[in-house]
């Protein structure tokens, strides 16, 4: 297995896993494939150096897409998409693409990783493990209509 930078040719592997896991619980989201096409390109065009897949064989695995955030006490990256294929999970796969991540956060000198997790999914507990904490921050919504 192989961690590399996102290029296009990724794009529609990665659209295909989001796609494919989002349908899981506790997530159970039906998405229009060229809804998450675009997505991916959104997040990939803005922040190339931060868009990495774990891929065997030209199969993509999982992916981490991530974006950088000016914030007062300096740039944070915040984690947009990260899915690992439910039948890698538990295999390392997501440790080395966080891991790489990390990385590239080193090296553009920036200190804080953000992420929001669904506080019903396995995701939660990788988070954890890996060094995560719950922030002063929470995500709030509202319907606009």
């Amino acid at each position: 297995m192989d961690i590399v930078r996102v290029n296009e040719k990724h794009i529609d592997a990665i659209a295909e896993l989001l796609k494919k896991e989002f349908l899981k619980p506790p997530y159970n989201e039906t998405w229009i494939l060229s809804r998450l096409v675009g997505r991916v390109e959104e997040v990939f065009g803005d922040n190339k150096k931060f868009c990495f897949v774990a891929v065997r064989s030209g199969v993509v695995l999982g992916v981490v897409l991530a974006s950088t955030v000016v914030f007062r006490e300096g740039t944070r990256c915040f984690v947009e998409e990260f899915v690992i294929d439910s039948q890698e999970q538990d295999a390392g796969v997501g440790t080395k693409l966080l891991a790489r991540l990390e990385v590239e956060c080193k090296k553009a000198e920036i200190e804080t990783l953000w992420v929001t997790v669904n506080q019903k999914a396995r995701a939660q507990g990788f988070y954890l493990k890996s060094g995560f904490v719950a922030s002063d921050y929470r995500l709030m919504e509202k319907q606009v209509k």
